[in-house]
């Protein structure tokens, strides 16, 4: 294994500053700053018990019908999709560390969306250390932050990381728009890493289908389900387990071939 080369940056920082923008661009929602952490933010090894609850209760309040088990998985989706997201653009994307564990998360009303990350040190080695120091972050914000929710609801921890794990592999397929050298077999090799690195091997995996046109086209083979069929205007995802696999495959080509 490589040496990890931590590199310590100004309040000025380039590299954060093109994250910022890459995280934006690369989802519109996830907006963030260079500052410090605000009281009623939400960050890792901090007590957020408040915050979740107040998250929560908002989710209870705007989607009643769709009850405790929605309620769960969507809070636990919203306070981990940025953590996932900030450390694949930082790996993938500035061949660095991005410190997730010290990023504060916004809550805004039923989401969570926003951030500010400090000026700090971050860490340049090979692709295959970088993903595992960030795997290893990521797997301690999820261990942290599925304790703090299981105070406020009943959430299953085996559904709660194959949600991460869906999370995962579905924001890294996406970053094939930003780099035209990834292939399919790329994508699949480096989401094997990255769940390895959480320990999350086997909650997720790429399908690959074969689109109208001949295009190979790289699905999730999801074993968890983001209940979103359970609010009123909810339907199941194309790729949602609670559907044969056949199902699946057929809505998938589709959903992409018309997306094309």
């Amino acid at each position: 294994m490589n040496q990890l080369y931590p590199e310590q940056k100004s309040d000025i920082d380039p590299e954060l500053d093109y994250l910022i923008k890459a995280a934006q661009h690369f989802s519109p929602s996830l907006k963030g700053v260079i500052g410090a952490h605000q009281p009623g933010m939400i960050k890792h090894g901090e007590d957020n018990q408040k915050a979740i609850a107040l998250l929560y209760q908002r989710l209870q309040t705007a989607h009643p019908e769709a009850g405790m088990p929605y309620w769960s998985v969507r809070a636990w989706s919203l306070l981990v999709w940025q953590p996932i997201y900030l450390a694949l653009i930082g790996v993938h994307q500035l061949n660095i560390v991005v410190p997730i564990d010290k990023i504060s998360q916004t809550r805004t009303a039923e989401s969570v969306a926003g951030f500010v990350i400090p000026s700090d040190s971050y860490i340049r080695s090979n692709i295959n250390d970088l993903i595992g120091v960030s795997g290893g972050q990521l797997k301690s914000i999820c261990n942290a932050t599925f304790d703090q929710l299981s105070e406020v609801t009943r959430i299953r921890k085996v559904s709660a990381m194959r949600l991460v794990a869906d999370t995962l592999l579905a924001a890294l397929n996406r970053l094939k728009h930003s780099n035209s050298q990834l292939t399919n077999q790329h994508i699949i090799n480096l989401g094997e890493l990255w769940l390895s690195a959480l320990e999350l091997s086997g909650q997720s995996s790429y399908m690959p289908i074969k689109l109208s046109s001949g295009r190979e086209q790289l699905v999730l083979n999801r074993k968890g389900c983001c209940m979103h069929y359970r609010r009123q205007d909810g339907v199941l995802c194309a790729s949602c387990p609670k559907q044969k696999l056949p199902l699946r495959v057929e809505r998938c080509c589709k959903q992409f071939s018309s997306s094309n």
